[in-house]
């Protein structure tokens, strides 16, 4: 009877001793597989990452390829370099560790490649600004004496809407060039509508010294003979209420000396027709400047 009892017991401490083995492994089983998961989702947050970075990084490039700039091959360099680092970053697996650490050493000495180049290039970018200040300084002086005299002049008008109308910024004599591409990629000029691959807008942006400074927006509108919208790009509200159509944007700083400004706006044309064709500009919702031309 005894050794019944004493077997019984041992079972039952057996029984306890699997038990608390079994709970045990299963707590590390559980415990590892979470680590390695929360690992896992960290190595792919961090690839993540790197992808948004390096997009980032190709987009500011793309803008500085836009402007006409000496360090464009230094650019395109290095745009290149970024290009081939996302390329073999999508080939990478999340769990890749190795290959994501190493990727992201490369991107930090790509990011000081990126900060000395744009360093440089807005280093050349406002000495040639300087240059251009300086040479009208002159002229900035004149058409402030202009406008001045002229807002004094007015008469039966309260202040407030001598300073409102005297502030309005006007551009010079606007000229367009229909330009026609070949199969070299180069443009030449030509007056017929259907031989139009682009259409060129130039114009200058008046000094004037009541304006108020900083970044601005000038809008071209062109119309076709029939009254319609060349090439629209979007809609923009000019004399406070009215909503139109643009064709294109010039963004640009005003520092109160006359700035020369060139539009490309690209056309499709099957679409172009001969006759007469307006043009306008609007800065601040208020017309700048109009003028026409023909197509044959």
């Amino acid at each position: 009877m005894e050794n019944k009892d004493s077997k019984g017991k041992m079972n039952r401490v057996l029984a306890i001793l699997l038990l608390l083995v079994l709970v045990g492994f299963g707590y590390y089983y559980f415990t590892t597989s979470s680590k390695i998961k929360e690992q896992e989702q960290i190595f792919t947050d961090q690839k993540l990452e790197l992808q948004q970075s390096l997009d980032e990084m190709e987009a500011q490039y793309n803008v500085a390829l836009e402007d006409n700039t000496s360090m464009k091959g230094d650019i395109e360099a290095a745009k290149e370099a970024i290009v081939t680092l996302k390329e073999e970053l999508k080939k990478t697996k999340a769990n890749d560790y190795a290959a994501i650490k190493k990727y992201k050493r490369q991107l930090v000495v790509l990011q000081k490649q990126n900060k000395r180049l744009f360093f440089l290039n807005d280093s050349l970018n406002q000495a040639n600004a300087g240059l251009n200040i300086a040479l009208d300084s002159t002229q900035a002086n004149l058409q402030k004496e202009i406008y001045l005299k002229d807002s004094l002049a007015t008469e039966n008008t309260s202040l407030a809407d001598k300073v409102k109308l005297g502030s309005k910024l006007k551009t010079s004599a606007i000229q367009v060039a229909s330009l026609r591409e070949r199969n070299n990629g180069k443009f030449k000029d030509t007056d017929r509508a259907k031989k139009t691959d682009a259409l060129k807008v130039s114009y200058t942006i008046l000094a004037n010294p009541i304006a108020e400074q900083g970044a601005k927006n000038a809008y071209v509108q062109i119309l076709d003979p029939a009254g319609k919208v060349v090439s629209a790009k979007g809609d923009i509200t000019v004399n406070d209420d009215e909503i139109i159509q643009y064709s294109a944007v010039n963004k640009f700083d005003y520092v109160n000396v006359n700035r020369n400004l060139i539009a490309i706006i690209k056309v499709n044309r099957d679409a172009m027709k001969a006759g007469k064709y307006l043009v306008k500009t609007f800065v601040e919702g208020k017309l700048a400047g109009t003028n026409s031309f023909e197509l044959r």
